[in-house]
This record gives structure tokens, C-alpha cells and sequence, in this order.
């Protein structure tokens, strides 16, 4: 009896353990995912709707954007540095990842903007078209691999002359 009672102990501790393990693992990824929609709605919706609504690459929108851009880049550096090295969860490595993952794609989206050549007026839409492929890209790229970045699966961005081919239009 006594050893029946033990076991049963025993059995007990460790279907409590698993079940906060399981109700930790929900909770990181529950905050994780409130992390990621955060950074989306902060930083990435009202850029990714500018390149949507860019019928040209004006010189004014692309200062535009790139200022942006900009921007987001300083208040994500600022999040990284200044906020998150305080703030105390078992998240906190993987939000850290998240941000530069962030900063990494705003930056290739920056430099992808910027690079501009002088093009033929007959040549000019088809530009256009092909710079906001490459930015979807990027986009489908980072949203692709977000998760796998932060959890340390891979550890590098895209870059933007992977997506665009600016030689073509030389």
C-alpha cells in the first residue's frame, strides 16, 4: 500500500510539471504572437500600404517611405536597447530576435527603395512592377521565416539584390 502511494505521488508530481510546462509553452507563444502583431501594426501596415498605393517611383515617395523607414529603424533600435534588455520574461531572447529580424527587413526594403537608375520612359512601369515584387518578397520572406529566426533556425536576411535585379534596366 505505502509503495502504491508513493507511486501514485510520483505520478502526480510529474503530470504537474508537464502541464506547466505546457501552460508556459501557450503562454510564450501566446506573448510571442502579441509581440509579432505589435511590430506589424506599429511598424510594417502603414509601409507595406505605401508601396501598395506607389503607382511611381516618384522621387517624393520614395523619400517618403525611406524616411519612414528611417524612423522605424531608430524606434526599433530603441525597443531593442532601451526596453526589452529590462523587460524580464522567457520571451525576451526570442523578442529581441524578432526586432532585428524587423530592423533586418526594413533595412533591405530601404536599400532595395534607394537603389534607382535612370529608366526609359517605355521601361519605366515594368520597374515600377518589378521593385514592388521584390518588396513583396522581402514581405513573403519575413513572414515566411519570422518564427524560425527568432526560435535560432536560420540567422540571416534576404537580401535585396536576391529579390531585384537593378542590372537589367541599366
Amino acid at each position: 500500500m505505502e509503495i502504491i502511494g508513493s507511486l501514485i505521488g510520483v505520478i502526480v508530481g510529474y503530470l504537474l510539471s508537464i502541464i506547466n510546462k505546457v501552460i508556459e509553452s501557450y503562454c510564450k507563444k501566446r506573448k510571442l504572437n502579441k509581440f509579432k502583431l505589435m511590430l506589424q501594426k506599429e511598424y510594417l501596415i502603414s509601409i507595406e500600404n505605401k508601396i501598395e498605393q506607389m503607382k511611381a517611383l516618384e522621387i517624393g515617395t520614395v523619400v517618403e517611405l525611406t524616411n519612414i523607414i528611417s524612423v522605424c529603424l531608430k524606434r526599433l533600435d530603441y525597443l531593442k536597447k532601451k526596453e526589452l534588455v529590462y523587460y524580464s520574461t522567457n520571451a525576451q531572447g526570442e523578442m529581441i530576435r524578432s526586432v532585428e529580424f524587423t530592423e533586418s527587413y526594413l533595412y533591405q526594403l530601404d536599400q532595395l527603395l534607394r537603389a534607382s537608375h535612370q529608366v526609359d520612359l517605355d521601361k519605366k512601369n515594368r520597374y515600377i512592377a518589378e521593385k514592388k515584387e521584390a518588396a513583396w518578397k522581402l514581405k513573403k520572406f519575413y513572414e515566411e521565416n519570422f518564427e524560425k529566426y527568432y526560435s535560432y533556425e536560420i540567422d540571416r536576411f534576404l537580401g535585396w539584390k536576391d529579390v531585384f535585379d537593378n542590372e537589367k534596366f541599366q
